[in-house]
C-alpha cells in the first residue's frame, strides 16, 4: 500500500513542476480611448482620456475577448439641457 501512495506523491510533485508551454503567448500594447461628444461643441473632445498599457504573456484569444468586451457608452445629462455621451474603445497591437 505504501508503494502506490509514494508513486502517486511522486507523480503529483513532478506534475506541479511541469511548466505550461508559452509558445502561443505574446506581448501586446493596448490603448483605451475615451471620446466625449456633447451638445455644447466646446465640450466635445475625441481624445478625452487615453489609457495605455502593456499586457505580457497573453494569447490572441484573450486579447480578442478583451477588445470585443471593452467598448461601452455612457450618457450624462447635465443641467440646462446639456447632454454628454462618452464612448470608450480599445485597440491592441502585438509587440516583439
Amino acid at each position: 500500500m505504501k508503494i502506490p501512495i509514494l508513486l502517486l506523491l511522486a507523480f503529483i510533485s513532478l506534475a506541479s513542476c511541469y511548466k505550461k508551454s508559452t509558445a502561443d503567448q505574446k506581448n501586446y500594447y493596448c490603448v483605451k480611448n475615451d471620446s466625449l461628444v456633447s451638445t455644447i461643441p466646446v465640450l466635445s473632445n475625441p481624445h478625452y482620456r487615453v489609457i495605455a498599457g502593456n499586457y505580457d504573456n497573453v494569447n490572441q484569444a484573450n486579447i480578442d475577448f478583451m477588445v470585443k468586451s471593452f467598448p461601452y457608452m455612457d450618457t450624462f445629462f447635465n443641467r440646462h439641457d446639456t447632454l454628454s455621451v462618452e464612448y470608450w474603445t480599445m485597440t491592441c497591437d502585438q509587440i516583439e
